[in-house]
């Protein structure tokens, strides 16, 4: 797991924990050994990445089928050969203050 140093993002905190735990799920039905999990701020949101090393053979119709998204988020998938499968939900970037500078 890697996560960029003091990264927040604005949305609903139910709906990131439903979305992610289905998301994660998914990865580790899919995977043969491993989940690599990634977070960094791209642009004006936050790429929460979920890479899988399962193989699929046909893509159409087994990558990660996403009927309800929560308004706000976003989530693509792509089969990457010789990788797995990476799910990236986007959330709003959130600006926030580093701990301990308040007031200075």
């Amino acid at each position: 797991m890697a996560i960029e140093p003091l990264l927040a993002a604005k949305a609903d905190p139910n709906d990131c924990q439903n979305c992610l735990r289905a998301l994660l799920a998914g990865a580790i039905d899919r995977a043969d050994s491993g989940v690599l999990i990634t977070a960094m701020r791209r642009g004006d949101s936050v790429a929460i990445e979920i890479l899988d090393d399962g193989s699929i053979k046909s893509v159409a119709h087994d990558l990660p089928k996403f009927e309800i998204v929560p308004p706000g988020l976003a989530v693509a998938a792509e089969y990457l050969p010789q990788h797995g499968v990476k799910v990236t939900l986007r959330l709003p970037y959130a600006q926030i203050d580093p701990i301990g500078d308040a007031g200075t």
